[in-house]
């Protein structure tokens, strides 16, 4: 692994194994696709993002049953269980 610096300063280093490039900004150290140059999300981004689409899903029941779908279509659209269905649409 050899290290490198980026046009904006950014220190570089790409890991075969991970097939990643590993970079340190600003004291972090984060992952990014080396053909996109997209960051990937921490351990952390990426659990509050699976929280914010639950809760995104939750709060969907409601208006769902107001447009007049059934508990089992919510469930089936939502991809959740019909009992977390009826127990967010109270």
């Amino acid at each position: 692994m050899t290290p490198r610096f980026l046009p904006d300063g950014v220190l570089s280093i790409y890991s075969d194994v991970l097939g990643l490039d590993l970079r340190l900004i600003e004291g972090e150290l984060r992952f990014y696709e080396p053909q996109t140059g997209k960051r990937l999300l921490s351990h952390k981004e990426t659990e509050q993002a699976r929280q914010q689409q639950a809760q995104a899903r939750r709060d969907a029941i409601p208006r769902l049953l107001d447009l007049g779908l059934s508990a089992q279509q919510i469930a089936e659209a939502l991809d959740l269980s019909l009992e977390e269905v009826r127990r967010f649409s109270q």
